[in-house]
């Protein structure tokens, strides 16, 4: 595969689209469970803002990135995706999303939705953690939920 094949599987339409206008891209207002993490590498940095509703679904969801296209398109799609989904089904699909970033052709595709737009990192490794930063923070803020409660 050429180099300018692989460039354009990375960037996608629905990532620079999710980089223009990214959703839930505002900090909400305590209190809501928060969760950040930083790339000493490259600089990124999230902050990502859950408020869980009685059942423990993600009720509102919020992030403030400051970071590449990567890092900001894969936080505006990860919170698209898992607005209204518990804590195990967003276990389950960051666990589903590491084998489609490391270019598993077996990840389910299905279950990701548009979160297979980020799947030509996979061509990047050095990449992955620009995508991956937005689950790091998602996953401490969920673990502060647990520890809460």
């Amino acid at each position: 595969m050429a180099a300018d094949d692989t460039y354009q599987r990375l960037y996608r339409d629905p990532v620079l689209e999710h980089a223009r206008a990214p959703r839930h891209a505002a900090a909400l207002s305590p209190p809501c469970l928060q969760g950040a993490a930083r790339n000493s590498l490259c600089g990124d940095s999230i902050e990502v803002c859950i408020v869980l509703d009685a059942d423990g679904r993600i009720a509102r969801i919020g992030h403030a990135s400051d970071g590449c296209v990567l890092c900001v398109a894969s936080a505006s799609l990860m919170c698209e995706h898992v607005l209204g989904r518990d804590r195990d089904a967003t276990l389950r699909t960051h666990a589903t999303l590491q084998p489609l970033l490391h270019g598993a052709a077996h990840a389910d595709t299905v279950a990701l939705g548009q979160l297979t737009a980020l799947a030509g990192v996979a061509a990047y490794p050095s990449r992955r953690q620009c995508v991956l930063l937005p689950w790091d923070a998602l996953l401490r803020a969920l673990a502060s939920s647990v520890a809460a409660a």
